[in-house]
């Protein structure tokens, strides 16, 4: 093989490994603060189905015990839903992206059922009384919905990319989850009721 044909081999590899990694990008979901302010983090239901092979992951698991105060001084814990489905919602206070998922949540979700987790650790996303009133901003309107600082519950249960939300019967019990954008309220209300949930 000639020098020009090797080089020319070689550039076409490189050519089609950086192509596989640009395209996977949106469908990996966020995972850390590239997902901020300044750049547009994509992300769609494909990121669902990477992980439905690992659907036993969480699916019949029990929901760990936690007891975490929101930004309204109110204690949270597992026994505030005894014997009643709810929403454990997982998200990150640099992940403006995520909020189409929230909101779509927010409306679907009975007030009292629905807890929203930050699960960066680090000092600088930890500020969740901020993270609610960009939130409410973003969104225009006033969100009432519990906001608390979760990274220890988050790594327990192993969540990475994000939006990820687990709904968690009232024995405690992981019965279904979503991860990545959900879009669609009218589909998680639907969702909601299957599993139990009763709607106001």
């Amino acid at each position: 093989m000639s020098d020009v044909s090797e080089i020319l081999m070689r550039l076409k590899s490189t050519a089609i490994l950086l192509l596989v990694g640009i395209l996977s990008v949106p469908f990996s979901g966020c995972i850390s603060p590239s997902c901020g302010d300044n750049e547009q983090c994509e992300n769609d239901n494909d990121g669902y189905t990477d992980i439905q092979d690992d659907i036993d992951q969480w699916t019949g698991t029990t929901f760990p015990d936690f007891d975490l105060m929101d930004t309204e001084g109110i204690n949270w814990t597992n026994e505030n839903f005894s014997g009643e489905l709810w929403i454990a919602y997982f998200s990150a206070v640099w992940c403006t992206h995520c909020e189409t998922t929230f909101n779509s949540y927010d409306k679907a979700i009975p007030e009292g059922k629905f807890l929203a987790f930050n699960k960066d650790p680090r000092e600088e996303y930890s500020n969740i009384s901020e993270w609610k009133a960009t939130t409410s901003e973003r969104l225009e309107r006033n969100i009432t919905r519990p906001f608390l600082h979760g990274p220890t519950l988050a790594e327990s249960l192993d969540v990475h990319g994000i939006p990820h939300a687990f709904f968690v019967n009232g024995d405690g019990i992981i019965v279904d989850y979503t991860y990545g954008v959900q879009d669609n309220s009218t589909a998680l209300e639907v969702r909601f009721q299957e599993h139990g949930g009763i709607l106001n």
